[in-house]
């Protein structure tokens, strides 16, 4: 296992990332979010582009799981999709390079020689997964982290679940998690470690939830 994985298990990566519509948006914002994860017990973090990478590595002592989206011809967005933007993210300094590798990605530079690339440079991979299949096959090519993606707007336990028991490869929860008690029914089904974002980092979908939530009793 790689060193920086170990470092994760059962522990929370906040994901600091804001689109350019958030009130956040911009890297000196994020890395105070991060600071502030990092303050709280978060066993790493998450961000968005290189830019933002490289001002978090700078400032927390805990693990950075980098991604950079990448446009095809068509205009459709792809996680970090090819060396080019691997390369960024390691550079900026992240520890973990997340990147896609379910759906049978039709653009970009291949799954498995990208995890290669990323481990001759010595850092972590995490590859999102659709199918036990995908799961099955991302492991044969040396992924330390997966990411079964999440199909709806709560936790997917059951898909999680179901990739946890047909691989060994530490399996990441990520994806519509609101609720510690969540996180921890993840861990009882096997998930080595959890990424939340939306619920810790993203103040006006915060608000917006306790806003419905007061409404609806």
């Amino acid at each position: 296992m790689h060193p920086t994985i170990e470092k994760l298990h059962k522990g929370l990566l906040v994901s600091c990332m804001a689109v350019e519509k958030e009130v956040l948006h911009g890297p000196i914002f994020m890395a105070a979010m991060a600071l502030a994860a990092e303050m709280g017990g978060a066993v790493g973090v998450k961000a968005d582009g290189a830019e933002d990478v490289a001002v978090i590595s700078r400032i927390v002592k805990i693990p950075v799981m980098g991604m950079q989206w990448e446009a095809d011809p068509s205009g459709k967005r792809w996680v970090t999709p090819t060396f080019k933007a691997a390369d960024a993210l390691i550079q900026a300094g992240c520890d973990i390079v997340a990147l896609a590798g379910a759906g049978g990605r039709p653009y970009g530079d291949p799954v498995p020689d990208l995890i290669r690339h990323v481990h001759d440079q010595g850092k972590a991979v995490m590859v999102d997964v659709a199918t036990l299949e995908e799961a099955r096959a991302m492991e044969r090519e040396g992924a330390d982290l997966l990411r079964p993606t999440y199909r709806q707007a709560t936790p997917d336990f059951d898909f999680v679940a179901a990739v946890a028991k047909a691989v060994s490869t530490p399996v990441v929860a990520e994806g519509g998690y609101w609720r510690p008690e969540e996180v921890a029914k993840a861990f009882q089904l096997g998930c080595y470690c959890a990424v939340v974002g939306t619920a810790i980092t993203r103040p006006a979908d915060i608000t917006k939830y306790w806003v419905r939530t007061i409404n609806q009793g």
